[in-house]
């Protein structure tokens, strides 16, 4: 058995790295597609990917094989001759014991991690994590019989005997139906997860943005993410915007990168006589309008893991390697625009090479018109790389437009995991038809139709795989929650938000994955023939 391990793992790592290789240019091409400026050059495959590769294919198939093979070693000789079921009808409790105590010991890492503090607790949650996905797996054959039982019998009273035969079906064998869910489950776990925290992370950002821009209209870099490489906006465009009738304020932001208190960190310039008629970043000590050229604001996040408060001397290196003593002069709540650095931008600009502006926001004067104030900005700033002008609503809305992007590209990965979880749902239905072979032939001869075994396995097929899509989007959903709270305590990035719809939509492509994995091996049952199948020992 060990050596077909080898032999299976052998083959599919081969295939498996050269699928990888044809995914990586297709993947290529869809970064590019979402505005990503990845290198024009070939493919690069190293010797270390391919025997990394290679080696975990092997190492896992064959790992995952050794437990089989030493259980089917020790079949006494006389048992295998009578014929007996292949797994012990009882569950066994060491199973359960050790399952649930997974389970609990995850659930309490998880929930003793949000108790705490700073940045710890995304490490704690994640460790916990872990080990309730170890439980949840090890729980699997334990609940597999109830759970199957319980979602069988609505399909029993719709489909009659042809939904009952499918319900007893799925129960027969709990170990072998929790190991076609399992795969399903922790595929649909992961994209759960993605879902619910990328929804979290887009309403912490919308209502971020929402709660800090008090300008009337915001321009920004065309292009994905800014610029798509990482280019700002001219100063000159600020100064043409200053003269459009109607604008009252224009103050703009300069991103950029200096080391501060010994750590490179993202820092944010600012014009602080005009910023706070555009922002409001909700100081809770000092004052972010009278920061001088030796003094800087912080977020409340980052005094917090720094151990900083307002008189703190901070050392600063800026871009051109001046290095600066500053003191911490403001601290403020509201990051989604500002970050977790502020400095004046007379400190900022004589020491970068390039000054540019990642945003700049606009105030109208009272009782401008919104409209045409908007539309002529858009044709002054057609000159100067057609950024993107908006106005406040459509600057909040688009602030959760990049979580949505890194969602999507999300998505795309983990559609491959259903796809092998859709392939071990329609392995394990194909050897269950094999196993019954004769108990087929046996329906057939007593009345069932070829329609009705088609549809048995096919109902078969999709309490498998409701079974593993309900458990995956349960898990899912509360480390989703854990990983929302974890980032928000640690790093203060996320909003807890139960996206509905799209886990409706979850649910119903998972039970969707049940009637597909079903299609060959109902198919196959259907055309046993009668006299043959009832004559198969």
């Amino acid at each position: 058995m060990l050596a077909e391990a080898l032999a299976v793992g052998a083959v599919g790592s081969g295939l498996g790295l050269l699928g990888g290789i044809g995914i990586a240019e297709l993947l290529k091409g869809l970064f590019d597609s979402f505005g990503f400026a990845l290198p024009a050059a070939g493919l690069v495959v190293s010797a270390t990917s391919v025997i990394v590769s290679l080696a975990a294919g092997i190492v896992v198939t064959v790992g995952v094989s050794v437990l089989p093979a030493v259980r089917a070693a020790r079949v006494a000789p006389l048992a295998a001759l009578r014929e007996s079921a292949a797994e012990p009808p009882a569950r066994p409790r060491r199973r359960a014991v050790t399952g649930l105590a997974l389970a609990v010991a995850g659930l309490a890492a998880v929930l003793a991690g949000l108790s705490g503090s700073g940045n710890r607790v995304l490490t704690i949650v994640g460790l916990g994590a872990v080990v309730l996905i170890s439980g949840f797996v090890v729980l699997g054959p334990v609940v597999a019989k109830p759970v199957t039982g319980a979602l069988g019998r609505p399909l029993a009273a719709w489909r009659g005997i042809t939904g009952t035969l499918a319900q007893g079906s799925a129960q027969r064998n709990p170990r072998r139906t929790a190991a076609a869910a399992t795969a399903l489950a922790i595929g649909v776990a992961v994209v759960t997860l993605f879902t619910v925290y990328a929804a979290s992370l887009r309403a912490a950002d919308v209502n971020g943005v929402n709660d800090s821009f008090t300008g009337d209209i915001a321009i920004s870099p065309g292009g994905f993410g800014g610029g798509g490489g990482g280019g700002g906006l001219s100063p000159a465009l600020a100064k043409a915007v200053s003269a459009v009738p109607g604008v009252r304020t224009v103050s703009g932001l300069a991103e950029g990168q200096a080391e501060v208190g010994g750590r490179s960190a993202d820092v944010t310039a600012i014009v602080p006589a005009t910023v706070g008629q555009v922002l409001d970043l909700h100081p809770v000590a000092g004052s972010i309008g009278r920061l001088t050229e030796d003094q800087i604001a912080v977020s409340q996040v980052e005094a917090n893991n720094r151990g900083w408060h307002i008189g703190s001397r901070v050392g600063l290196v800026l871009p051109d390697g001046t290095r600066a003593h500053v003191t911490v002069a403001a601290i403020y709540t509201s990051r989604n625009l500002a970050g977790d650095t502020v400095l004046p931008l007379s400190l900022w600009a004589p020491h970068t090479l390039q000054l540019t502006a990642s945003e700049i926001f606009v105030k109208l004067a009272p009782g401008a018109n919104v409209a045409a104030a908007q539309a002529a900005i858009t044709r002054d700033a057609a000159g100067y790389g057609k950024p993107a002008v908006a106005g406040h609503a459509a600057f909040v809305a688009s602030a959760g437009k990049p979580v949505s992007t890194f969602l999507g590209l999300v998505y795309v990965l983990l559609v491959l995991a259903i796809v092998i979880a859709v392939f071990g749902i329609a392995n394990t239905l194909s050897l269950a038809v094999y196993e019954r072979t004769r108990e087929i032939g046996l329906l057939r001869a007593v009345g069932e139709t070829r329609g009705q075994i088609r549809s048995m396995v096919r109902l078969e097929s999709v309490i498998v795989a409701v079974f593993g899509t309900v458990g995956g989007l349960a898990l899912g959903t509360f480390l989703g929650w854990a990983l929302a709270q974890a980032g928000a305590k640690a790093e203060g990035l996320a909003t807890f938000t139960l996206p509905g719809s799209q886990l409706v939509v979850i649910v119903i492509l998972g039970a969707v994955a049940g009637i597909v994995a079903a299609i060959r091996p109902a198919r196959r049952a259907a055309r046993l023939p009668l006299l043959t199948a009832i004559a198969t020992e």
